[in-house]
């Protein structure tokens, strides 16, 4: 069919929407399934030195292939390449699927709608009774999801709501669709769209109370860091929380100044997602370490104070997510964690045996010096013997070649702030 010269300029303007629509599409496409929402953003300053900043970028739709951390520099969400952070093939593959898909229908669409364009003008914004319909069960099915999402916060905000007059510290995030955040690049601020991210048990948690929050946790689904920093807690009571099903999409567990050892993971195999672990202060030894590293991914693991030794070691091995090591007061040494670092983990440790004694010890045996000699100028001298100690192997760790971060931790958890008993 010959076309007339004057006709195909009447069409030009089409061509070019279509172009735009088409081009439009794909950056939608690509920001919805490849593209990044930010989950965080921070500065800080340490020492006087330069600021610091850190950025936290998710990707990945329908399922998440990449979480990655950019420290000192701007990222954006186009970039999914960049930054430290694991990348899951497995998740990728079915990502650049759906990308794909969604492209090749917009490629469709256009060169369809450019064949209508010159050959019938009027028709290439037509649509047939069953594309009509199609295009409007896809609209039913994206506002059916939003409505579900609206539901379910508000039974997640009624239980917030339950364990903030218990007396617990609680976090909302954003848990409505993951596309509305991954093509506004962050998650946006909709109060009828929050849910519950973060439960923190006050320090002085009966076991009733304790009891009754485990209850609540069973109606909520999108927990993702839970905090009981409680002295009664044991393994038998830990587990208990561990079996309630909305925890399985669990990121990070809290459990310092505990009497957990640790076998209350030994039949917690579904927390695929933990990455984050802290028992610092607690009764976590060598086998509890050995169910810890069969779990989750692992990648930030706190230890201080705790009976861990060389025997973990080799369980840390296990964890091939792990990246940050943290046991000050321990028994473990730097030179047993040299494999480790050979890995890339950062581990922060003691490198003398005399740092194994806690503050506990230390307040101990001035108590017991104080109680022998009552004399003034005596509890002066102790007072003053101990300062000196601490005041050395402060000018020790400053003498070598360590960052803020360390000098930091070194400085203000381990070395006790001494005051009369």
């Amino acid at each position: 069919m010959n076309i007339k010269p004057s006709s195909q300029c009447k069409n030009y303007p089409l061509v070019v929407l279509l172009c735009i629509l088409l081009l439009t599409g794909i950056v939608v496409a690509y920001l919805l399934c490849l593209g990044g929402t930010l989950l965080n953003s921070s500065e800080w300053n340490l020492f006087n030195s330069s600021d610091t900043s850190l950025e936290t970028w998710e990707h990945g739709w329908p399922v998440t292939f990449r979480e990655r951390v950019v420290i000192n520099e701007a990222s954006n969400r186009f970039v999914f390449w960049y930054g430290d952070g694991a990348l899951v093939n497995r998740s990728l593959v079915i990502d650049l699927a759906v990308f794909a898909l969604i492209t090749g229908f917009f490629i469709w669409i256009f060169f369809h709608r450019i064949r209508l364009c010159w050959s019938k003008p009027r028709a290439a914004f037509a649509f047939s009774f069953r594309q009509l319909m199609i295009l409007v069960t896809l609209i039913c099915l994206v506002f059916a999801h939003y409505g579900m999402t609206l539901v379910e916060s508000e039974k997640e905000q009624v239980s917030g709501a339950a364990l903030e007059s218990m007396g617990l510290e609680i976090e909302y995030h954003y848990i409505g669709p993951k596309w509305i955040s991954r093509i506004a690049g962050s998650d946006p601020n909709i109060e009828t769209l929050m849910g519950v991210k973060t439960v923190k048990m006050p320090y002085a948690s009966s076991d009733d109370k304790v009891q009754a929050t485990i209850v609540v946790l069973g109606t909520l689904h999108h927990v993702k860091w839970l905090s009981c920093k409680i002295p009664t807690l044991t393994d038998d009571r830990l587990s208990d929380f561990l079996k309630v099903p909305s925890l399985a999409s669990i990121k990070g567990i809290y459990i310092s100044d505990t009497q957990v050892t640790g076998t209350a993971f030994s039949n917690a195999m579904h927390l695929v997602n933990l990455s984050d672990f802290s028992a610092n202060n607690s009764k976590i030894n060598d086998q509890g370490i050995k169910h810890i590293s069969s779990i989750g991914r692992i990648e930030w693991l706190s230890l201080d104070e705790t009976r861990v030794t060389k025997s973990s070691v080799k369980y840390f091995l296990d964890m091939p997510y792990l990246t940050e090591l943290s046991a000050f007061r321990t028994g473990i040494r730097p030179l047993m964690c040299v494999p480790l670092e050979e890995r890339g983990v950062a581990c922060s440790l003691s490198d003398s045996p005399d740092l194994l004694i806690t503050t506990e010890q230390i307040m101990a045996t001035l108590r017991k010096q104080w109680k022998e000699d009552d004399s003034s100028l005596k509890q002066q001298q102790i007072l003053s013997e101990i300062e000196e100690q601490r005041l050395q192997e402060l000018e020790r760790y400053q003498s070598k070649e360590l960052d803020d971060n360390q000098l930091l931790d070194i400085d203000g958890n381990l070395f006790l702030e001494l005051r009369e008993p």
